[in-house]
């Protein structure tokens, strides 16, 4: 372990660079608290879903820009050559790119305004404490996924730009695509539209059923949790075997 912490420290420092990080930080703990404290809550789930609305869109537009760009950089400016020189496998340099890229921007745009909110309205989160971590945690697996969507596109197109552009395309497309199975559903009268549409709307739908605003069979909440693993089995095969930067 020990061999892999000065590649890690020194991703961290990569994506830590000012300012646009920053930025976004600061509007998601602002807007992320404010709204926590002007909108009347009823639960701790309501807290959480509350506080982490907008630092949501922010974390998924953050993750489908600069997660796939800076991965997508690493590999054009010969940065990914230096990274696989590094005397530790290439699973852990993964681990490292997937906890930097993905995770730990996730976490801090996601759980600052969390625990901002936390501290101000420290009753109502002490009065359901599982239901606001699992808020948090289907907040953070949502984003996670689209996470690492970006991260192979990143590798496997090897170019910032298009990296980006598959990242956003994908991004929108895959809400237009909620949208058409919502609309299915309003139009057609058939419920399995619904339930496919609350399916990848996977972190608003699990906030809602927490909340007691819907109850929908249990199989909408596999979709998501079961791609994330399946796309992460799959980014760990093509990196320790067949990705090469050049």
């Amino acid at each position: 372990m020990a061999k892999s912490y000065p590649l890690l420290l020194m991703d961290i420092e990569d994506i830590l660079k000012p300012p646009v990080y920053d930025i976004l930080l600061g509007i998601a703990v602002v807007l992320g608290g404010f709204n926590a404290l002007i909108i009347p809550v009823a639960s701790s789930v309501q807290l959480a879903s509350t506080a982490t609305s907008v630092p949501l869109f922010i974390a998924l537009v953050y993750i489908a820009i600069r997660c796939g760009a800076g991965v997508a950089s690493l590999i054009s400016n010969n940065i990914m050559q230096l990274y696989l020189s590094y005397p530790i496998s290439r699973l852990k340099i993964l681990l490292i790119l997937l906890f930097t890229r993905i995770l730990l921007p996730i976490l801090i745009i996601i759980g600052l305004p969390l625990l901002a909110a936390s501290v101000f309205l420290s009753k109502i989160v002490a009065s359901d404490i599982v239901g606001f971590l699992a808020v948090f945690g289907g907040r953070v697996l949502f984003t996670f996924f689209l996470g690492i969507v970006s991260l192979l596109f990143a590798l496997s197109s090897k170019r910032v730009g298009v990296a980006v552009v598959l990242s956003i395309v994908f991004y929108f497309a895959y809400n237009i695509m909620s949208g058409i199975f919502s609309a299915f559903s309003v139009f057609l009268g058939e419920k399995t539209y619904m339930y496919i549409a609350q399916s990848l709307t996977f972190s608003d739908t699990l906030n809602a059923y927490l909340m007691g605003a819907t109850e929908p069979p249990l199989w909408v909440f596999i979709p998501v949790p079961t791609a994330t693993i399946v796309l992460t089995v799959l980014s760990i095969i093509y990196f320790t075997r067949r990705f090469e930067p050049t």
